[in-house]
C-alpha cells in the first residue's frame, strides 16, 4: 500500500498483480492511473518523461494476456538538484481503473479488487546523500561520489602548513570548517583551522596512519593504523576507545548503518559499535583491498577485494552477493541513483552493478589498473551523469554513468592514486604521481596546475567555496582556492608618528591570476585619544592587473608632536571588488586584516629617522664594474644628536653590506645596463632608523672581457674558427667593431651571446704567440694570446717495414709534431694507427705498431695529425704479410741437418726460421718471396709437431705458420750407432697394382746396392730397388691384392752401418678403380697472378702410367708442361689467374 523513494532514486516501480491467472484463463487491458497527493516546493517531482518541466504521465494503460501473472509500472522521479532544505518530501497515489476484459473461458471474468488497488509514493527530499553541506569523511559520503553541492559558502585564502613526513590520506572537513587530518612520521591526528592553516590541536600516535579520518554526527573523529588500531577521538583529540584488529587498517573507516563504524583490515571487514568501539560482526575475504566499504541508504555496504570480488552485505554482515572481476577491485565503490554500483577494476575496466543482485550492467575497458575510487557527478538528468576515473597509466577519463562511454581522456604525466573529486562547477580535481593537482572542466580542458614537493596521492578534500585540501608525500597540507581571492596581508605594524607613513599590503590568492579587477581598501580607527586620530582613514582603491599578486598602499601620519598621548591603532580591511576582466575574483570572507599601531614618544627617546637617500656613482663601473655609492651622515632624530653606531646599505630591497660607520660602499657583480635601487638605513642605541628613500641607478654597458680563445693554437695558414669567452660583448653582433689576432683583423663569423663570439683566424707568417683583443662600440678588451704552429712534416721513421702482427716501436721524428700531447689527434703507418703514442716534443713521438690485415702488404706513409695544424705524412712504412702455408719435409731426426723448405708468400724480408717449439734453424737461405729453406739444428730429444715462425731483421715474429703446417723432431729406430736412418718418403702413396717409384732419403743407407738386404713399403717387397748413393735410394712398389698402410723399412748389411730403419712416415696403397683422381697438397700452394712457375701435385690415384692422365686444371685453364712421376705425384707449370683461390684438378685420360 505504501512506497518511499528518494528524489535522487530517480524512478520507483509499482507491481500490478493478476491473482489466480492459472486458474482462470481471461485477458484484460486495465489504466494504472497517476494522482497528485502534496507538490510543494520546486514542484512536482514525479512523472516527468523529458526532464524538469515536461508533461506529466498521468495514465499508464497495461494488457494482460492469458495466464500472465504481474507487470511492472517504472514511473521517473526528477532530480532537480540543489538547493534541497527548500522543499518538502512529496506524495502521490497510483490506482487501477478502467478494466476491459478481452477473453475469457469458462464464463470466468477478470474484475479490480475493491481493496489493495491504490498504492501511495513518498518522494524523500532530505537529506540526500550526495550533497550533504560539509565532507566529512573519505569520497565525501557513505556512497563515497567524491561530488561537491552547494551551500553556504566562506572563502578563505591559500595556504600550506607542515604536518608529516608523508601526507596519503584524505582530509575530512567538518560542519564548523575545521578540517582533520592524518599523516606518519610522525603520526598524528590534528585539527586545522580553514581561515589561516591554524592547528588547532595535534595529537600523536605511535603508530602510522595511512587512511582518512571520518567525522560523527557528534563531531567525534574516527581512523584506522597501519598497526590494526581503529581509533575514536573527541572533537578537541581526547581519547574516546581504541580498538585492535587482527592486521592493519590501510583503508578509511565508514559509518554504516545500526551505529556501526565499518573497518577493513588485511582479511575482513570489521563491524564496530560507535558507541565504544565493541566488534558487532566481521566478514572474511582473504586480502580485502585499500578501498573503504561504501554504504546505501538502505544499509546495504558495498566493498572490493584482492580476490577480484565486489560483495554485496547485509547490515548485519551476512553475503546478499558478489561479483567476480577481472582483477582485484581497489578502489571504494561509487553507489549511483536508482541503485548503481559503480567500481574500477585492476583489469582495466571500469564496472556498473546492479543493487539488487550484482549483475553487469555494463562495462567500459580504459586501460591500466584503476586503484583510486570513482567520483561520480549527478547532473540534471541521468543521460548526462558521468563517472571520473584515474589509472596507473597516468590518465584521467570521463565515462558516461548510463553505459559507459569514454566521453574524453586526457594524460596526467604519472600514474594516478589519488581519488577524484568533482567541485560545484562540475570540475574534476586528481593528484598524480608527478607531484601535481590538475583541474579539468567539464569538457577535459585543463584549467590550472598545482605543483607539490612530492607526490600526491591524497584525494582533495573539497569545501563548499570550491577550494580544496590537500596532501602530500612532501608533508605538507594545502589549502587551494582555484579562483582569484584578494585579501590584506594578516600582519601587525608598528609605526613612529614621526615616520610620517606606513604602507600596507594587499594579496591576490590562488589558481586564477589572470582575473583583473579593484578593490577599495577601507581603514577604521580602533582608538583615537589624546591629539586625536593621526592616520588618513579615506578608502584607497587599487587595481590587480592580470598577473599582479600584490599591491601596496601608502598610509600618511600625521606628527602632531604631541607625545602625551597613548598609542594609538587603525586596521585596513579589502571591500568592494570590482571585475573589470576575466572570471572568479572574490573577496576573502575570513577577518583577514592589518591592523597598524602609531607609538607616541617624546623628543629625548624618540625613534631614529630616516636618512637621506644614498649618492650613487657608476663612474667606474665600465672598467671595473664597481658602482659607488655614499652618503652624508644623517640628521639621527628629531633631537639630532644621537650618534650612529653601523650603517646598512640595500640593493633592490635586500642588504647588501654592512660597512660599520664607514660613509661609502663599493659594490659589485653586477649586471649592466640594468637598474638597481639603493636604500640605506642605520642603527643607534634608540634602534634601527627608517630606510631612506631608494636611489636608482642604471649601470652602463660595460668594456668587453677577454677570458679565453679556443683552439689555443692555429696553423700558420689561419682560416680557422677560434672562440672568443668572456663577457660583455655587447647585446648583438654591432657592438663588436673589431677582433686583432696578431695585429691582424679577424672576421667575426658568428656573434653567439654577450659572453661568446666566433671569428677566423687570419694567416701568419712565423710560428709563435700573438696578442689577441676584442673591442665593442663600449671599449677594448685586455690582451690575451693565440699560438700560431707550423703543419706537421714527418721526416723520418726508426723502421720502414715490420711485421703485420710485431707491434713494435716506432720513433717518429720531424718538425711541428704538436704543441702537447692533447694536441696529437692521431698517429699512423701505412693508414694503421699507431697506438699508444708517446709526445716527446715538437719533433718526436714514440709509438706502437698496429696489426695491419692479412693477405697482402699494407704499404702507406706516417701520418701525425694534430689538434690545431691538421696532418703531416712522412716516408713510407711497409707492413709484410708472410705466411707459411706448407714446409716439406715435416719431421727429422733430433741430430738435426734436415733441409726444410717453407713454402709460402711474402716471404722476401724473413730475416730467421725458428721450426718446432721454438727452435732456430742452424742456417736458412730466402730463395724467393714464396721459398725459404732452412737446416735443423741439433735438439736433445725428440719434440712434437709444433708451428714454424719466420722472424723479421729486428727479431719480431713476421709470420707463423697455420696449425695444421708443423715440424716434428723424431728420434727414430737407430739399431746401432752410425745404422740406417730414414729421414723422407716421396710420394706416400701409390695404387695396389704397384709401379710407383718411390724415393727414400735418409742417411747410412748403404755404400752399394749389395748393402741393401731388405726394403718394404707398408710391408710389400719392392719390385725393384735402385741404389742411387748413400742418402737415396729408389724403390718401385711391387702390388698387393689389398689397400693397405704402412711404414718404409729398411736393412743394410754394410760394415759398421749395418742396421734396420723403419719411417716415421706411412705409406699407403689404394684401390685406383675405387678411387678418383683427388689433390691433397701443393707446393708450394701460393703464387703469383702472372703464373709460369712449377707446382708439385700430391695426392691419390693419379693412375699407373703417364698415359693415365689426360692433364692438370686450374680453375678452368690448363696447366703446361705435365709430368706424371707416379699415382701421388706430377709437375707441372701454372697459368695466369687472377687474385684469389682457385681450385686444382687432375684429369684421368
Amino acid at each position: 500500500p505504501t512506497v518511499t523513494v528518494h528524489e535522487y532514486d530517480r524512478q520507483v516501480t509499482i507491481n500490478v498483480l493478476n491473482g489466480d491467472a492459472v486458474k482462470h484463463n481471461v485477458s484484460f487491458t486495465v489504466d494504472v492511473t497517476l494522482t497528485d497527493g502534496t507538490a510543494l516546493g520546486n514542484g512536482v517531482d514525479y512523472g516527468h518523461t523529458g526532464g524538469i518541466g515536461s508533461t506529466n504521465i498521468t495514465t499508464v494503460t497495461l494488457t494482460f494476456a492469458e495466464g500472465e501473472f504481474h507487470q511492472n509500472v517504472t514511473i521517473p522521479i526528477t532530480f532537480d538538484m540543489p538547493p534541497f532544505n527548500t522543499e518538502s518530501d512529496e506524495t502521490f497515489t497510483v490506482t487501477l481503473t478502467n478494466l476491459v476484459q478481452l477473453t475469457g473461458h469458462n464464463e470466468t471474468t477478470a474484475y479490480i479488487a475493491d481493496s489493495s488497488n491504490t498504492t501511495q509514493v513518498t518522494i524523500v527530499n532530505t537529506p540526500n546523500p550526495y550533497y550533504n553541506s560539509t565532507w566529512p569523511r573519505f569520497g565525501r559520503n557513505n556512497r563515497h561520489t567524491s561530488s561537491l553541492a552547494a551551500g553556504v559558502m566562506t572563502r578563505h585564502p591559500p595556504w600550506t602548513i607542515p604536518m608529516s613526513h608523508a601526507f596519503r590520506a584524505s582530509p575530512a572537513i567538518a560542519s564548523d570548517g575545521s578540517i582533520f587530518v592524518g599523516g606518519t612520521g610522525p603520526s598524528v591526528v590534528a585539527s586545522v583551522g580553514a581561515a589561516a592553516g591554524d592547528v588547532i590541536w595535534k595529537k600523536l600516535l605511535a603508530t602510522d596512519l595511512m587512511t582518512s579520518p571520518a567525522i560523527g554526527s557528534d563531531g567525534g573523529i574516527f581512523i584506522g593504523s597501519h598497526d590494526g588500531i581503529v581509533f575514536a577521538l573527541r572533537n578537541d583529540g581526547g581519547a574516546k576507545w581504541n580498538t585492535t584488529l587482527d592486521s592493519s587498517v590501510i583503508s578509511a573507516v565508514t559509518i554504516g548503518a545500526n551505529s556501526t563504524l565499518l573497518a577493513m583490515s588485511r582479511t575482513s571487514l570489521y563491524a564496530l559499535a560507535l558507541s565504544d568501539g565493541k566488534i558487532q560482526w566481521n566478514f572474511t575475504t582473504g586480502n580485502v583491498n585499500a578501498g573503504a566499504a561504501s554504504v546505501s541508504s538502505s544499509g546495504t555496504i558495498y566493498v572490493g577485494s584482492d580476490h577480484s570480488k565486489l560483495y554485496a552485505l547485509h547490515p548485519n554482515g551476512t553475503l546478499l552477493w558478489s561479483h567476480s572481476g577481472g582483477a582485484k577491485f581497489a578502489g571504494a565503490p561509487a553507489i549511483g541513483p536508482g541503485g548503481m554500483i559503480y567500481t574500477g577494476c585492476n583489469d582495466g575496466n571500469v564496472y556498473a552493478l546492479r543493487d539488487t543482485d550484482g549483475n553487469l550492467a555494463w562495462m567500459s575497458y580504459i586501460g591500466g589498473q584503476i586503484f583510486p575510487s570513482i567520483a561520480l557527478d549527478i547532473a540534471d538528468g541521468p543521460q548526462n551523469d558521468a563517472l571520473y576515473v584515474g589509472t596507473s597509466f597516468g590518465s584521467i577519463s570521463k565515462l558516461s554513468a548510463q553505459d559507459g562511454t569514454v566521453l574524453w581522456s586526457r594524460a596526467t604525466g604519472d600514474e594516478i592514486v589519488s581519488s577524484p573529486s568533482v567541485s560545484l562547477t562540475g570540475s574534476v580535481r586528481v593528484g598524480t604521481d608527478a607531484n601535481a593537482l590538475l583541474s579539468y572542466d567539464a569538457n577535459g580542458v585543463l584549467e590550472w596546475n598545482f605543483t607539490t614537493g612530492d607526490i600526491v596521492r591524497s584525494s582533495p578534500a573539497l569545501a563548499l567555496d570550491d577550494s580544496l585540501y590537500v596532501g602530500s608525500n612532501d608533508g605538507n597540507l594545502y589549502h587551494i582556492v582555484p579562483y582569484s581571492i584578494v585579501y590584506m596581508q594578516n600582519a601587525t605594524l608598528s609605526v613612529w608618528e614621526n615616520e610620517t607613513s606606513v604602507n600596507v599590503v594587499i594579496l591576490r590568492g590562488g589558481m586564477n591570476t589572470t582575473a583583473s579587477f579593484s578593490v577599495d581598501v577601507v581603514f577604521a580607527g580602533l582608538t583615537a585619544t589624546g591629539g586625536g586620530v593621526d592616520f588618513t582613514s579615506a578608502p584607497a582603491t587599487v587595481t590587480f592587473a592580470p598577473g599582479v599578486g600584490s599591491m601596496t598602499v601608502a598610509v600618511s601620519i600625521a606628527y602632531d608632536a604631541v607625545f602625551s598621548e597613548p598609542d594609538e591603532t587603525f586596521t585596513a580591511t579589502v571591500q568592494n571588488l570590482v571585475l573589470l576582466s576575466g572570471v572568479e575574483a572574490y573577496v576573502a570572507d575570513s577577518s583577514v586584516v592589518s591592523t597598524v599601531t602609531i607609538r607616541h614618544v617624546d623628543p629625548l627617546s624618540a625613534p631614529p629617522l630616516a636618512p637621506a637617500a644614498p649618492l650613487v656613482s657608476t663612474t667606474a663601473f665600465s672598467a671595473s664594474g664597481i658602482v659607488s655609492v655614499t652618503w652624508p651622515v644623517p640628521a639621527v632624530n628629531i633631537r639630532g644628536s644621537l650618534p650612529v653606531l653601523a650603517y646598512t646599505i640595500y640593493r633592490d630591497g635586500v642588504q647588501v653590506a654592512l660597512p660599520g660607520i664607514s660613509l661609502s660602499f663599493a659594490d659589485s657583480s653586477l649586471t649592466e645596463n640594468t637598474a638597481y635601487v639603493y636604500t640605506l638605513r642605520f642603527n643607534t642605541s634608540l634602534g634601527m632608523s627608517p630606510m631612506s628613500a631608494g636611489t636608482t641607478v642604471t649601470t652602463p654597458f660595460r668594456g668587453p672581457v677577454l677570458t679565453s680563445v679556443t683552439p689555443s693554437v692555429v696553423p700558420l695558414a689561419g682560416g680557422v674558427a677560434v672562440t672568443l669567452t668572456g663577457s660583455f660583448f655587447g647585446a648583438d653582433s654591432t657592438h663588436v667593431t673589431q677582433v686583432l689576432i696578431g695585429g691582424a683583423n679577424a672576421t667575426v663569423t658568428t656573434w653567439t651571446s654577450s659572453s661568446e663570439v666566433i671569428v677566423q683566424a687570419p694567416p701568419a707568417l712565423t710560428p709563435g704567440s700573438v696578442p689577441v683583443t676584442i673591442s665593442t662600440v663600449h671599449g677594448d678588451s685586455a690582451v690575451t694570446t693565440l699560438t700560431y704552429a707550423a703543419a706537421p712534416n714527418v721526416t723520418a721513421v726508426s723502421r720502414t717495414i715490420m711485421g703485420r702482427v710485431e707491434q713494435s716501436t716506432v720513433a717518429i721524428t720531424g718538425t711541428g709534431l704538436g704543441v702537447s700531447a692533447a694536441d696529437i689527434s692521431t698517429v699512423s703507418l701505412a693508414g694503421i694507427a699507431c697506438a699508444p703514442f708517446t709526445w716527446r716534443n715538437a719533433s718526436h713521438i714514440d709509438c706502437v705498431a698496429g696489426i695491419a690485415p692479412g693477405g697482402t702488404r699494407t704499404v702507406g706513409p706516417a701520418v701525425v695529425t694534430t689538434v690545431s695544424t691538421g696532418s703531416g705524412s712522412g716516408p713510407t712504412f711497409t707492413f709484410t704479410a708472410p705466411v707459411v702455408s706448407s714446409i716439406d719435409p715435416v719431421s727429422g731426426p733430433i741430430a738435426g741437418g734436415t733441409i726444410v723448405t717453407l713454402h709460402g708468400s711474402d716471404l722476401g724480408d724473413v730475416a730467421g726460421v725458428n721450426i718446432s717449439a721454438s727452435v732456430p734453424c742452424s742456417t736458412f737461405a730466402p730463395v724467393s718471396t714464396t721459398l725459404v729453406t732452412c737446416t735443423t739444428a741439433p735438439v736433445s730429444s725428440p719434440v712434437t709437431q709444433s708451428p714454424v715462425t719466420v722472424s723479421s731483421p729486428s727479431g719480431g715474429v713476421f709470420a707463423t705458420s697455420v696449425p695444421a703446417v708443423g715440424f716434428a723432431y723424431t728420434g727414430g729406430p737407430v739399431v746401432i750407432p752410425g745404422g740406417p736412418l730414414i729421414t723422407s718418403v716421396t710420394p706416400t702413396s701409390g695404387p695396389i697394382t704397384g709401379g710407383t717409384v718411390v724415393t727414400i732419403t735418409g742417411t747410412a743407407l748403404g755404400l752399394t746396392a749389395a748393402d741393401i738386404a731388405t726394403l718394404t713399403i707398408a710391408g710389400v717387397a719392392c719390385a725393384t730397388t735402385t741404389h742411387v748413393s748413400p742418402t737415396e735410394v729408389r724403390c718401385t712398389t711391387g702390388s698387393t691384392p689389398t689397400p693397405t698402410t704402412g711404414p718404409v723399412s729398411i736393412t743394410t748389411t754394410t760394415s759398421g752401418s749395418a742396421g734396420t730403419a723403419v719411417s716415421t712416415v706411412i705409406f699407403t696403397y689404394f684401390d685406383p678403380v675405387a678411387i678418383a683422381p683427388t689433390v691433397t697438397s701443393l707446393v708450394p700452394s701460393t703464387g703469383s697472378t702472372a703464373g709460369g712457375y712449377v707446382v708439385s701435385v700430391y695426392g691419390l690415384s693419379f693412375g699407373a702410367t703417364p698415359s693415365s692422365v689426360q692433364g692438370v686444371t686450374v680453375g678452368s685453364v690448363s696447366a703446361s708442361a705435365v709430368i706424371f712421376h707416379n699415382s701421388g705425384f706430377i709437375e707441372c707449370t701454372f697459368p695466369a689467374h687472377p687474385t684469389g683461390p682457385v681450385p686444382v684438378a687432375v684429369v684421368p685420360a
